[in-house]
């Protein structure tokens, strides 16, 4: 049978404790688009068949909303990963990432090459992997790098079994540059059968390293002192994200996400993007105007619409020249929003099928996902709306830098890019930074037993092994096992 034990208890693990443990809240953000992506990536060779329609019918039969959501009957996974195909393919022609690359495999398409390049070979979720499988028996030369040791992702089918199991001649990299001799020492005890451990790996790096243990009440205080240095504050999970973001603004520090773009314009950032483009733009735009300078259309567009929110003294600006630009801006940004009120009503794709899901299956479908979510879904129905919602965390702790920003005098680049980064260990992951804080908290996983102790080594092994020269252990009430003194 396709679907053995071990396999119903990932799956079980993966979502449907997620689900069956429900809180008054709602369900995890984008709930059944993340089914939808987990049986496609993870179980594409069953995903026609009966069999893993029966068995993801049988484990989600008890999953219900609680009474106040007012949801008719359970959570009906299977219906809904089937209509959301239909919906793409007959409603709309469009297709996501994981379509391509399972109508790519299905159909056996492959680029006519010579050489096959594939980096971060561990990351390969299953449907990758049968790709690439197909690739390479159609290319005349392979190279593929990876590290066993960061396979995180076996919820999305991911395995260090991929690369480690490739058959050819290998190339491994014995020396580290990065890690300090007593780092690597401490990283061999989070994980003890970590490949390159066996291997031989060999700290070359010019620093003796240092290893602290902390609390979580010294944290602020410690990274303040660190503040102008390449700095990480990382976490296990997203739930503990805001957590350590209301204590650097404790601190009054400065901070950006692991992954924030410089380079990203207004509205290519990512979800979790803490200095954004509009971001930067406005405070772009604040400088330009107290220095007297050029604004651009965009700058003059967030520097108007904010004004007022971040309480920034312009009637005190004396020079007459500036006093009119500002005025003109002000009426061109007020034409410019009337005529967005008027001419845009832009609809998500997800948000339109959820309303034809629910009329053609019956269940308040839209209500499973959470408040926040659903500004989401909608911030694409018109720019209006868009530049309205100001009311979410990433606004607030922005408003909060410029007000430390004006307190201590900082300098616009000490804003845009502070020296800080935040953000889980799996973003950290191919990062390095001078000194590394590790809050030391587990998941809700580890504490119920039910996690993939091999992987939750390798996660941690992952944390340890981003710093270049300071580790800072910070000590919770509840610490993760994976993490020894």
């Amino acid at each position: 049978m396709f679907w053995s034990n071990k396999q119903e208890d990932k799956w079980d693990r993966t979502f449907g404790l997620q689900a069956i443990n429900l809180s008054e809240d709602s369900l995890p953000a984008n709930f059944l688009f993340d089914m939808y992506e987990y049986i496609k990536n993870v179980y594409p060779e069953e995903y026609e068949t009966d069999k893993i329609f029966q068995t993801v019918r049988n484990l989600t039969n008890n999953l219900r909303i609680p009474e106040n959501k007012h949801i008719n009957g359970p959570v009906d996974i299977v219906n809904f990963c089937r209509a959301w195909d239909n919906y793409k393919e007959y409603e709309i022609g469009k297709v996501e990432f994981i379509d391509l690359l399972y109508k790519c495999w299905k159909e056996k398409r492959y680029p006519k090459i010579d050489l096959l390049i594939v980096d971060e070979f561990q990351d390969l979720t299953k449907i990758q992997y049968l790709v690439f499988e197909f690739w390479n028996s159609h290319a005349k030369e392979i190279w593929i790098a990876g590290d066993p040791d960061q396979s995180l992702y076996s919820f999305a089918g991911g395995s260090p079994d991929y690369l480690i199991n490739f058959p050819g001649q290998e190339i491994f990299l014995d020396k580290t540059f990065r890690l300090p001799k007593k780092i690597l020492k401490y990283s061999r005890k989070v994980y003890p059968d970590a490949y390159s451990i066996k291997k031989g790996l060999e700290s070359v790096s010019k620093y003796k390293g240092v290893l602290k243990y902390v609390h979580i009440d010294e944290m602020s205080k410690l990274v303040k002192k660190y503040k102008d240095e390449d700095t990480f504050v990382l976490t296990r999970s997203n739930f503990k994200l805001t957590f350590l973001k209301e204590k650097l603004l404790g601190a009054e520090l400065i901070f950006k996400s692991i992954n924030d773009d410089p380079n990203c314009q207004d509205d290519q950032d990512g979800s979790n993007a803490i200095i954004t483009g509009k971001f930067r733009s406005l405070v772009n735009a604040i400088y330009n105007f107290e220095e007297g300078m050029y604004l651009s259309k965009g700058e003059v567009l967030r520097f108007v619409k904010h004004v007022n929110n971040f309480k920034i003294d312009i009637t005190a600006v004396k020079n007459v020249e500036m006093e009119k630009q500002k005025r003109l801006c002000k009426n061109g940004v007020i034409k410019s929003i009337e005529q967005w009120v008027n001419n845009e009503s832009i609809t998500s794709t997800k948000f339109r099928f959820l309303r034809t899901f629910n009329e053609l299956h019956g269940g308040d479908v839209e209500r499973l996902f959470n408040r926040d979510v659903f500004q989401d879904i909608q911030l694409g129905m018109s720019a209006s709306m868009m530049d309205r919602i100001v009311s979410n965390l990433t606004s607030k702790t922005q408003k909060a830098f410029l007000q430390i920003a004006r307190k201590y005098d900082l300098s616009r680049e000490e804003i845009i890019d502070p020296k800080i980064s935040i953000g889980t260990i799996h973003s950290s992951k191919g990062k390095e930074a001078r000194n590394v804080f590790i809050y030391a908290r587990g998941t809700v996983y580890e504490e119920r037993g039910e996690i993939n102790e091999e992987e939750e080594k390798r996660v941690w092994y992952v944390a340890v092994t981003r710093t270049e020269e300071k580790l800072f252990i910070v000590n919770t009430s509840n610490d993760t096992k994976f993490l020894p003194r």
